[in-house]
């Protein structure tokens, strides 16, 4: 390495990985639509925590983190940028209130929308949350979704009991917005008449709880 005050980075090590990509969307954060690829480290040690550069067709896409010590042969995520040719977007849709034997029955409908432009169609992974219940006095039922949640054993064992909600959709090719792929979900909160109660959305505190959920260390497809 030449003597010279500038910082400067050298090429240790070249890996080539195996695994998938995906196209990421979380509405309650962002309308953007992400690439992501979930890689097994195939190598022959561990891959170190530090900072990280991405590219894609040899054009930088963004850089991060990798947040932790990934073994050999584990399985880990890495972000590949943001995709312009699709968009999301997540709306309430229906809000309405009942009352009976002092109780308020509470059922919300949104609507969750994506827009591909792309010529050709896509499955695009889909992340949302119920409300957060940790009162015992608040009940959430009544859950209905117009498309099949994941079945997978670690979304089902480990996610789905945090109030997480993932579906794999198929996007059609289209570029009108009119052809918007939509998916619906609705779900009813029971509680005391004389509580008040927030609806998720993207609060500050919902926006960290959200992307701790939807960290690396959670991701599998």
């Amino acid at each position: 390495i030449p003597s010279r005050p500038e910082q400067m980075m050298v090429k240790v090590d070249e890996l080539e990985l195996t695994g998938k990509v995906a196209y990421v969307a979380v509405p309650l954060l962002t309308s953007q639509v992400f690439r992501e690829a979930e890689l097994t480290n195939s190598s022959s040690g561990a891959l170190l925590p530090g900072p990280i550069n991405s590219y894609l067709d040899e054009k930088f896409v963004g850089s991060g983190d990798l947040e932790a010590l990934v073994s050999q042969g584990e399985e880990f995520a890495l972000g590949f940028g943001v995709d312009s040719q699709l968009e999301t977007h997540r709306r309430l849709v229906d809000r309405s209130e009942t009352e009976s034997w002092g109780k308020i029955h509470l059922t919300c409908e949104y609507e969750i929308g994506l827009t591909n432009y792309k010529d050709e169609a896509v499955t695009v992974l889909v992340k949302d949350r119920l409300p957060n219940v940790k009162d015992a006095e608040i009940e959430l039922s009544g859950f209905t979704s117009s498309e099949s949640l994941a079945t997978d054993g670690y979304f089902v064992e480990y996610l789905k009991p945090l109030g997480m909600l993932r579906w794999s959709v198929d996007v059609p090719a289209s570029a009108q917005r009119a052809d918007i792929k939509a998916l619906t979900y609705k779900y009813t909160l029971e509680y005391d008449k004389d509580m008040h109660i927030a609806l998720p959305s993207a609060t500050e505190s919902n926006k960290r709880e959200m992307k701790t959920l939807s960290s690396k260390r959670f991701t599998r497809w």
